[in-house]
């Protein structure tokens, strides 16, 4: 695009640069970003960790370019929503909208752009509230497609999982045509299986109404704006690494995953966005850094030599205290999106590096 000299100065995002630093990579690359002009995309779940860097994004894409579009920010909860976008109170094009996707969206928020990303995903969400897993992602969804209808939209995102390939994927890398199986009468894949859902009621829409959807399977995401109430392996990493205490496994730490750093990520999501026109599946991963957990963890102690990694397993009383992956290898196949021109910037090492940088500069404990 023109103006490519343009920064975000106006996000407001001074104070935490590593943020800033990744939007101006992301509206910077050569996107037509231009489609966007003009237009107005709803967010749902846009206070969730993905999604507020998606709106930080078409901010910093009017800031920098003068797109003039407007972002419509579903939110459910308030507090929230303030902490995350307070700071634009002021500004005229960001809308905030407090309130659940599984009620309707009022028609005042007409969107030419659907993303939606409101899921709860977090292991311990599945485990105390598994209906409200379901409805965000299913009944939640069904609103949106009726939305599709009546608003004209031109394009929706829709967010999927890699877990939706079962327990068993394939170690030499899942490709997005792979079929894996669950226990389907285990409340415990509620998440794996509403994505699935989603999926059905976009192929239904493709199919028979020939509507404009792409999905996103994300593996695991990491960066800046991670909280440490996520309670994942990488935020209890970040969390050693701020307080100097020994990173302690409670397993052999032999499960491995594929951990894409955010500012790639959300580029992907845009990628597929404004680029696909298969109206298809794209995996959202990274092909080079694939590890183990106890291989992160030893990544994270390089950077810091005071940290130790100790395997610590629990006696067997103790262990089901714990939450179990269901899925031992998490490797997936980037292959199809890098077909649209994507590619990864941001080593394991380095993406580390900016996360607990960033972690220095924040509550991230509270977060």
């Amino acid at each position: 695009m023109e103006n490519a000299d343009c920064t975000v100065e106006g996000l407001g995002l001074r104070m935490n640069h590593i943020i800033k630093e990744d939007i101006e990579g992301i509206i910077h690359n050569p996107l037509p970003w231009e489609k966007l002009a003009g237009k107005r995309i709803l967010i749902t779940g846009a206070n969730g960790y993905l999604a507020t860097y998606m709106v930080y994004t078409l901010l910093g894409l009017n800031d920098a370019f003068h797109l003039n579009l407007k972002v419509v920010a579903l939110c459910r909860n308030k507090e929230r929503a303030f902490s995350k976008f307070g700071e634009f109170k002021n500004r005229d094009d960001l809308i905030t909208v407090i309130q659940d996707v599984v009620d309707n969206i009022d028609d005042q928020y007409r969107a030419d752009y659907i993303i939606h990303a409101a899921s709860p995903a977090n292991a311990y969400a599945y485990e105390i509230n598994p209906y409200g897993v379901f409805s965000a992602n299913v009944l939640g969804y069904h609103n949106l497609l009726k939305k599709y209808e009546q608003w004209q939209v031109k394009k929706v995102l829709a967010f999927s999982s890699y877990v939706i390939y079962g327990d068993h994927m394939p170690e030499e890398g899942t490709l997005e045509s792979y079929r894996g199986t669950f226990d389907f009468t285990d409340y415990r894949h509620v998440y794996a299986l509403s994505k699935q859902m989603t999926e059905m009621m976009s192929s239904i829409y493709i199919e028979k109404m020939k509507a404009n959807i792409s999905i996103v399977r994300p593996a695991i995401i990491y960066g800046p704006g991670m909280g440490y109430s996520q309670k994942k392996h990488i935020t209890d990493f970040v969390k050693n690494y701020l307080f100097d205490d020994s990173i302690q496994l409670k397993s052999t730490g032999e499960v491995v995953r594929s951990f894409l750093y955010i500012k790639d990520a959300v580029l992907a999501f845009f990628t597929v966005l404004l680029t696909d026109n298969e109206c298809t599946a794209y995996n959202v991963c990274s092909e080079n850094s694939v590890c183990s957990i106890r291989e992160l963890a030893e990544t994270f102690a390089s950077l810091d030599k005071k940290l130790k990694v100790v395997v610590n397993i629990p006696p067997e009383e103790e262990k089901n205290t714990y939450l179990k992956p269901h899925i031992k290898s998490g490797i997936l196949s980037n292959q199809k999106l890098r077909e649209l021109g994507w590619e990864e910037e941001t080593s394991l090492r380095d993406g580390i590096r900016k996360t607990v940088e960033w972690a220095k500069n924040v509550d991230f404990i509270n977060m």
